[in-house]
């Protein structure tokens, strides 16, 4: 039988077998991040390796009616995503679209260092009896998506109070936002304010039928008409108040002053015991960061990314929760949205692979048993797939036995190769081909993220040697 094998299948024969083999597991690991890792921009569809379909259902005479610009709650699986190296763990990978890849639509993802994250989905119309279907598209590096909370007019966010908030000289407020509709509105932007005039902030208002900007110190205001260009568009505007002959009131937009006014204030009074609010009233707006400064010191910067922003209570239709406050003091804010769920079903979609015709290139169960970064760094740490096959079985047993995973792994996983390596070389009296069979458990191993890849570069050049020296012998 060894006779026969070896003249029907002679050596070249199994290198030719071994390396169409690991052609196969370079070309077929969907788990690979090379569609992304040299991407340099995120311009185009092809730039994002996965989408996942958002469907949102408002069945007719349902609770909602018809609505616009109206925030749906989505609840997503994002920590299996993130194990399987398939979204960046602060979501910023991440470009929700609707009608087209061009066509971004508003998405708010938070609690996202839970198993499962929420996605406030902003979506842009509605009616009664009708469905929506989004595309998120997922795992681009260069996304780096800049969220932040839409305010519909259902929101609250609000410090309690703090006394770092009463200074009442050499003050400044930033605030990003994005106005998306021009319609006239009076809101606030922020504030620490005492009725009637004691304290500062800076509203969007209604001034005789034109929609302009007004900056508050005490009873003194300044005012500034709102360009056309700001509308649907990033802008970082900037409250400063600096007592002075002069103008001391001051609105800056992208670093340029577009409003100087004389107030004639002393300072700014304390308004002591009262909220620092955050977009009270607003309407058809996206706040993406707030930064309170005193005398040039940073008292509290809150940026809305999606692990500063965390759920406390949701009972429909108030939703409450917290968000970071990333300057020294932990003053974190509170939210409550009330956005009402009730009637509407929503959906989400099977994780697929993106092409450039947005088809799906494998089903998506496929790519949660193979889901590592396989073959991006050899030498780098991966995160192990929990939906590989057999995981669960040795995954508690690993734990008890509290030695390093990896060494676990490549003891358990070695044993099953030698196994093979010996019932094939018994049957075949092939040292290379006992050696390509070991190799199989630890490639599987590798592409689930249990070993390191090195572990597999080790088989490979002890494959080749082994054949090169089993074909030096033959020849000699």
């Amino acid at each position: 039988m060894n006779a026969l094998s070896n003249k029907v299948l002679p050596g070249k024969i199994w290198l030719a077998i071994a390396l169409v083999f690991v052609a196969v597991v370079l070309w077929g690991s969907p788990g690979s991040r090379e569609c992304s890792i040299f991407a340099d921009t995120d311009t185009n569809q092809s730039d994002f390796c996965f989408r996942l379909d958002l469907t949102i259902d408002n069945p007719a005479g349902g609770a909602i009616g018809s609505v616009t610009n109206y925030p749906v709650l989505f609840t997503i699986p994002s920590q299996n995503m993130i194990n399987n190296g398939q979204m960046d763990p602060r979501h910023w990978d991440i470009k929700p679209t609707q009608g087209g890849f061009g066509s971004e639509v508003n998405l708010l993802a938070q609690d996202c260092a839970c198993d499962s994250s929420k996605w406030w989905l902003v979506v842009p119309n509605l009616p009664d009896g009708e469905s929506r279907t989004f595309r998120v598209y997922i795992g681009n590096g260069e996304q780096k998506r800049n969220q932040g909370i839409y305010f519909s007019g259902n929101e609250l966010v609000r410090y309690g109070y703090d006394a770092l908030f009463d200074g009442t000289d050499n003050m400044q407020v930033d605030i990003e936002i994005e106005l998306t509709d021009g319609t006239l509105q009076t809101a606030s932007l922020f504030d620490r304010w005492l009725t009637p005039n004691k304290g500062l902030k800076l509203d969007i208002a209604d001034v005789a039928s034109v929609l302009t900007l007004r900056a508050y110190a005490n009873a003194s205001t300044c005012d500034v008409a709102w360009d056309s260009n700001w509308t649907d568009t990033n802008v970082l505007f900037s409250y400063r108040f600096a007592s002075a002959v002069g103008n001391d009131l001051f609105i800056d937009a992208n670093g340029v002053n577009v409003a100087a006014c004389d107030t004639d204030e002393p300072s700014i009074t304390a308004a002591v015991g009262t909220f620092f609010d955050v977009g009270l009233g607003l309407d058809t707006a996206i706040v993406r960061t707030v930064a309170y400064f005193d005398a040039g010191t940073l008292v509290a910067r809150y940026g809305f990314d999606s692990l500063a922003v965390s759920e406390s209570t949701s009972a429909d239709p108030t939703y409450t929760g917290i968000i970071d406050d990333y300057g020294p003091n932990n003053l974190d804010l509170s939210y409550t949205f009330t956005r009402s769920q009730g009637g509407l079903t929503p959906s989400i979609g099977a994780l697929t692979l993106t092409t450039e015709s947005a088809g799906a290139s494998l089903p998506s169960d496929l790519l949660e048993i193979m889901g590592s970064t396989f073959l991006v760094d050899p030498f780098a740490n991966t995160n192990e797939n929990t939906n590989a096959f057999g995981y669960e079985m040795f995954d508690n047993a690993f734990d008890q036995i509290g030695a390093p995973r990896p060494m676990l792994w490549a003891l358990f996983l070695g044993s099953i190769g030698l196994f093979l390596a010996i019932l094939v070389f018994w049957f075949m009296n092939n040292v290379p081909l006992a050696l390509f069979a070991a190799a199989m458990p630890l490639t599987w191993g590798s592409i689930n993220g249990f070993l390191p890849m090195w572990w597999l570069i080790l088989w490979v050049l002890l494959f080749v040697s082994a054949y090169g020296a089993q074909q030096w012998g033959e020849q000699s």
